[in-house]
């Protein structure tokens, strides 16, 4: 970046949300709550479990010569569904959305301080540069006057 290009207010603004670790903490926050959410959400869906075995299994009569063969194979799968829980779900859910709100809250007021923050710091600077041209009139004023009072 060249440093002697003037940056403008947005582009401050831009630079102070991207490198302010405080404000990615916030933000990296809310995401983590909005994962909770998701996760209770996952809680109204059904489960399903599966399993699958191999066995080998000889059975031998003592009178017979032949020898009987089970099935070597087997596979369940189960779903199950929970129709009511008394309001444990929703209240989790309901939970969780509040602890999102709330996070929601924290990052939106870090970034509008954040932004005040650069406002406020950027204006002084234009407003400091504007005293720093005015005084150095007033030198070159008080030494033009001096000039003249010393011929």
């Amino acid at each position: 970046m060249d440093t002697n290009k003037e940056v403008d207010l947005a582009n401050l603004i831009q630079i102070a949300i991207c490198n302010n670790p405080a404000l990615n903490r916030d933000f990296m926050s809310v995401k983590s709550r909005e994962a909770d959410l998701g996760a209770t959400k996952s809680e109204y869906l059904p489960t399903v479990s599966a399993s699958a075995g191999a066995e080998k299994s000889f059975t031998k009569n003592q009178d017979d010569d032949k020898t009987a063969k089970s099935n070597p194979y087997s596979a369940n799968i189960g779903i199950g569904w929970l129709i009511y829980d008394f309001g444990r779900r929703g209240a989790t859910t309901d939970q969780m959305r509040a602890y999102l709100e709330s996070e929601s809250f924290n990052y939106n007021s870090a970034l509008q301080e954040l932004v005040l923050n650069v406002n406020q710091a950027y204006f002084d600077l234009l407003s400091n540069q504007e005293v720093l041209k005015s005084a150095q009139e007033s030198v070159k004023s008080y030494k033009k006057s001096y000039e003249e009072t010393s011929k």
